[in-house]
């Protein structure tokens, strides 16, 4: 009798070992039918090759489009602009003399993508998808278990505004997601870690390419937000120090996405000073 007990509770776990995983898998299947279908569908749209063959007509239509000319433009939509722009810098463009709203980090990988796939957008799927793998990480810190962090993937995966990432390509929001997902995954595995401090310098990091590829204020609002909650939560106040302390690393990415600019005599006062320009520029056109 007690053979025949052990066997059954043998037989249960090793169901439970198995039928975990598989519930998993059947729950990632049905999370990932319908983005899927969708790229799959638009799969030549980020495989074709051709970017470096178009590139001067890119070229022709910024300078005859609204971005660059005042009087009787031609229309250049968001995406086509930003597949020229990184060509254009990834060619030795100095940044600022095509870009007024955003720091050129984003566009500088947009224009690795041209260089390694020839295709401004292939470089999208990756971004995305280490956007899911962020959120997945996050998500079995925060719940615990696997099957439960699938479901906040499941919700991320079918929204509408990720599903249009997958149809209009290359925009710089895909790109600047993966950076945004990590800094808090970081940022969470600093504070909830006896050794802080790397993880505060790879959060710091990430939020300063954050502010490198759009509008700094974002960053900002990131850095401001995890102070405000590292004081609010009285048992870590050693840690702030160390976040504090971390948080001029966070320069390092922006002063690289202008290092072309800084190669042509502009100093680091400067490259600030450019982005006084962006935070005006933006300014004028909330109001």
């Amino acid at each position: 009798m007690g053979n025949t007990a052990e066997e059954k509770i043998m037989k249960k776990s090793l169901s439970n070992k198995y039928s975990y995983p598989f519930v998993c898998i059947i729950f990632l299947i049905l999370i990932f039918i319908h983005p899927a279908s969708i790229l799959f569908g638009n799969i030549e749209y980020f495989f074709t090759k051709g970017y470096n063959a178009q590139y001067e007509s890119l070229k022709s239509a910024y300078y005859n489009s609204q971005y660059a000319k005042k009087e009787n433009p031609g229309i250049m939509p968001d995406e086509t602009f930003e597949s020229f722009a990184g060509g254009a810098f990834i060619r030795g463009v100095n940044p600022i003399l095509i870009v007024h709203e955003h720091p050129p980090l984003g566009r500088y990988i947009i224009g690795l993508s041209t260089i390694l796939f020839d295709n401004a957008k292939t470089i999208i799927l990756p971004s995305l998808l280490v956007s899911i793998f962020g959120i997945f990480l996050i998500g079995r810190i925060v719940l615990k278990k696997t099957i439960l962090s699938l479901i906040p993937l499941g919700i991320f995966v079918n929204e509408p505004l990720f599903m249009s990432k997958l149809t209009i390509a290359p925009l710089l929001e895909p790109i600047q997601l993966p950076f945004i997902i990590f800094s808090l995954y970081f940022f969470i595995r600093g504070v909830g870690s006896k050794k802080s401090l790397p993880w505060f310098m790879a959060t710091s990091i990430m939020v300063g390419a954050v502010a490198s590829i759009r509008f700094f204020i974002l960053g900002a609002a990131l850095f401001i937000s995890m102070v405000i909650y590292m004081i609010l939560r009285k048992k870590l106040d050693k840690k702030v120090g160390q976040f504090v302390i971390s948080l001029p690393l966070s320069l390092i990415p922006l002063f690289a996405s202008y290092a072309k600019t800084m190669m042509e005599g502009y100093s680091f006062i400067q490259i600030l000073g450019v982005q006084k320009y962006i935070f005006a520029y933006h300014h004028s056109k909330i109001i």
